[in-house]
């Protein structure tokens, strides 16, 4: 595992590999997760958020080795970690707000303040009426915690329509295992703000950005 950087924050991504490559590209790593459209994601690369998470990534991606291992494909998950630099990073310890995210480029779905939330939930549920046929009455009064879990493309339209931000950390249930729930960062792929990749238990291996 990688040590934490200042300025910066600890992220986590799954390799879906065929046994023990020499190098693996760090696109290729991004976090699956229910309900979500790849073709809205171009540009963006989702890796897993936290101590607590991470672990539960580890041990998903352990089993899913055990029950693939005799597999004629892919049968291995590898954890990828790295250091993802945040411009004005002591700004992402207090409630995300519009001045901050101007400033960081972050937003945290459990660590933003009312004002943003409430902006970014009504956003969320126009895109989900008008996209998805939902009567606007079934999730008017859904968190925007649970919209992210329920709606995750929205997380990748909020990209397109805000172009200051530049990561959210939000909710998933990941393909890897869908009957959990994860928090994520999803970010603008940027290889500048990448810093110290490897894979966890197997340094050896080449990390391509």
């Amino acid at each position: 595992m990688v040590a934490k950087q200042r300025d910066m924050i600890q992220l986590s991504f799954l390799a879906h590999t065929r046994d023990v490559p020499e190098r693996i590209r760090l696109r290729d790593c991004s976090l699956g997760f229910a309900g979500h459209n790849a073709e809205l994601s171009t540009g963006l690369i989702t890796g897993v958020y936290g101590g607590s998470a991470k672990q539960a990534a580890l041990v998903a991606a352990s089993r899913w080795t055990q029950e693939h291992q005799r597999a004629a494909g892919l049968n291995r998950v590898l954890m990828v970690d790295l250091n993802y630099r945040v411009d004005n990073f002591h700004l992402t310890r207090e409630q995300a707000r519009r001045d901050t995210v101007a400033e960081t480029g972050w937003i945290h779905f459990d660590r933003i303040g009312a004002a943003l939330r409430d902006e970014l939930r009504d956003q969320w549920v126009e895109w989900i009426v008008r996209d998805t046929g939902t009567r606007r009455a079934s999730v008017a009064d859904e968190s925007l915690v649970n919209l992210a879990l329920k709606y995750p493309d929205c997380v990748a339209k909020t990209f397109q329509h805000e172009k200051a931000v530049r990561c959210i950390v939000h909710p998933v249930n990941p393909a890897i295992d869908p009957s959990i729930v994860l928090w994520a960062a999803t970010l603008r792929y940027d290889k500048t703000r990448f810093e110290d990749a490897s894979v966890r238990f197997l340094p050896h291996i080449q990390i391509q950005l």
